[in-house]
Formats: structure tokens, sequence, C-alpha cells
């Protein structure tokens, strides 16, 4: 190789510097920056929060609940302002909220009554109305629509006809209407002859004798707990005294 050119001796040349600056050591003149232990600059305090006190009413001022440099809790009260004009607001908007509570509540019985419950215990007739009909509660009662008859079997009611002679035994016995009634047990013979199981007692006695027959009604009442005794049947009346 040809080493005496020009081109030849300025690569060398260029070789033998580059390998002198990649093994070249660090300087010691590049040493670590002194750090201070101890800062000083200037600073200014401020609040961490700060709000403007602004109305949230219009309303008249009645007083001021602070002074100057007073320390406040979150809470206290600041301002306070004449209340008689909210007052009157309040009751106007108390009154409004009651009757629209009354008319909540009506409306609520309105649902409630789109359900007839049965009043009582008992065996029901016939249904006097068809399905889908217009219901107009004007027209109910007297005269007006009947949608059926509930008929309490559980107790039960007797009607008979006291005579006169027995009347008068037991007036005499009893001395007044009430120990009449309490004095008295009742039983009864059902229609094929057999006696009902169950005792009955005076509810109500008469205070008229019919002027033909010269008796008088009284009224009784029965436990019908099987529902045996049906209103109609013709049965015969035994009235016995009172054992206890």
């Amino acid at each position: 190789m040809d080493t005496g050119t020009p081109l030849m001796r300025l690569l060398i040349a260029g070789c033998l510097a580059l390998a002198g600056m990649l093994g070249t050591a660090p300087s010691s003149s590049a040493a670590a920056v002194d750090i201070r232990e101890v800062a000083e600059y200037s600073g200014i305090l401020v609040p961490a929060r700060e709000a403007e006190i602004t109305p949230i009413v219009s309303a008249w001022r009645r007083g001021v609940n602070f002074v100057s440099g007073q320390m406040v809790k979150k809470g206290d009260p600041m301002f306070l302002f004449h209340t008689k004009p909210a007052e009157l607001r309040l009751h106007l908007a108390q009154a409004k909220l009651e009757k629209a509570e009354a008319n909540v509540g009506l409306a609520e019985l309105g649902v409630l009554q789109m359900t007839q419950l049965a009043p009582f215990d008992g065996v029901m007739s016939a249904p006097m109305v068809r399905e889908n009909g217009w219901q107009d509660i004007s027209k109910s009662g007297d005269g007006g629509i009947t949608m059926a008859i509930i008929t309490q079997l559980d107790p039960i009611h007797l009607v008979a006809e006291l005579p006169y002679d027995i009347y008068a035994e037991r007036m005499r016995h009893f001395g007044s209407d009430q120990a009449f009634i309490d004095g008295l047990v009742l039983l009864i013979a059902l229609p094929d002859g057999t006696l009902y199981p169950h005792y009955g007692h005076l509810v109500s006695g008469g205070y008229t004798f019919d002027e033909d027959s010269q008796k008088i009604k009284v009224w009784g009442e029965f436990p019908n707990p099987d529902h045996f005794l049906r209103p109609g049947f013709r049965v015969t009346v035994q009235s016995q005294l009172n054992s206890d």
C-alpha cells in the first residue's frame, strides 16, 4: 500500500486523532456543584380561603351580629333579618300543603273505593248488576241501584210471637223488661223436630201487642258457626229460666 500519497497521509492522521480522543480520561476540573443547606428568600402570607358575604334574601336587616376582628365559627349567625314576611309566606305555604295533603288523601280514598269490600261475614245473593256497567252513586240506595245483598249467618236472629199468658207469667216472675231478657235462655226445634244444639238468648222484647192475635214480638239471637240455620226456617221456640 502506498502511504506516501497526500490522501493516505490525511486518512492516517485522522484515525490517530480519533483514537487519542477515545482514550482520554475525564478532567479533574469537572467537580460536583456545591449545594447550600439553607436558602433564604422573600415571601408573603395569603388566606387559604376567603369569601364575600353577600345577601341570600331580599329582606329588612334587623341586626349585625359581629364586630371587626371577631372570630366566628362555621354556622354562627352574622346578619339577622326581620322574619314576619317570611313567616307569613311559611304559613301560606303550610296551608297550601295541608290542602294538598287533604286532596291527596281524598284521591287515595278514591283509589281504594275502586274495590268494594264485604262489610261483614255473610252469604251473598245473586249479583243484581252485570260486569262493565256504569255505576252512578247518585242513584244508589232507596229506589236506586242495589248491586247485591249480603246476609249475616253467624249469629242469626229469631223473631217470635209470644202469647199473652206466657208474657204475663214471665213478667210477674222477673218484674222488668231487662230482667226478663237476662233471665231466659232459648232453644229452637227445627222443622223436622230436631233440637238445635246451641242455646240462644233474647236481645229485645216488643213494646206493643198485636190487636188481633194478642201476641207480642220478641227477638232472639243464636250462634250459627256451621251456617246450618238459614233465614226463613220455621221453628218452634222454647224458653227456659237461665240457671247462670
